[in-house]
């Protein structure tokens, strides 16, 4: 009941994980504030240990209305390359989701997913918007797994509450802003030994 407040959802499964005698509890939460895992990690206190094995890292941008957040979000799509990914990005069933690569992998999780959407207002920080609020551009990171959960640095709760969210983004998105059409054709020209006299056409 202390923690209710703190997140929009809470889900606790008391019961054995599968291979794993040591864990006799599975708690599911949807956007916590930092307040709440400062809250569950006293609650916990050193007696009972705790490990995470999903979390969505989330950035949300506000949009005034829809059109801004459509524009945001292809200019998103258009610069943003994160590092490591190889895959293209997929539209979602939903035509308002992006992927940057496939979501499962023979029939799991993948470890790393980037996921880009733009049709639903902000919930960060615990937020209840009014259903008619205008949307955000919303981009978010989602591990699975100790070990994709160790190469973001996050291993206890004590990392989720001194996260450094602007390093993270810094680090693993980098944004290109492309040339316009005219120089672009000089710069590909160049490269073919081609003359560089060229429209934008």
């Amino acid at each position: 009941h202390l923690l209710e407040p703190h997140c929009t959802k809470i889900i606790v499964h008391v019961k054995q994980a599968r291979f794993q005698a040591r864990w006799k509890c599975q708690v599911v939460i949807f956007q916590p504030t930092a307040k709440f895992c400062v809250l569950l990690a006293e609650s916990l206190g050193q007696n009972i240990a705790a490990r995470v094995t999903y979390v969505e890292i989330a950035c949300d941008l506000p949009a005034n209305n829809r059109r801004q957040a459509v524009v945001w979000r292809n200019k998103f799509l258009a610069s943003a390359h994160p590092h490591y990914q190889r895959q293209p990005v997929v539209r979602y069933k939903t035509k308002t989701t992006y992927y940057y690569g496939r979501r499962t992998h023979n029939g799991k999780r993948r470890s790393h997913v980037q996921v880009v959407y733009c049709d639903s207002p902000s919930k960060l920080n615990n937020a209840q918007p009014p259903e008619a609020s205008p949307p955000c551009l919303h981009i978010e990171w989602r591990a699975t797994g100790s070990v994709a959960l160790d190469r973001v640095g996050i291993t206890c709760l004590e990392d989720l509450i001194r996260f450094d969210h602007e390093r993270f983004w810094n680090k693993h998105i980098r944004l290109y802003d492309l040339p316009k059409k005219t120089q672009l054709g000089r710069v590909l020209a160049e490269l073919r030994g081609d003359h560089t006299d060229v429209s934008g056409t």
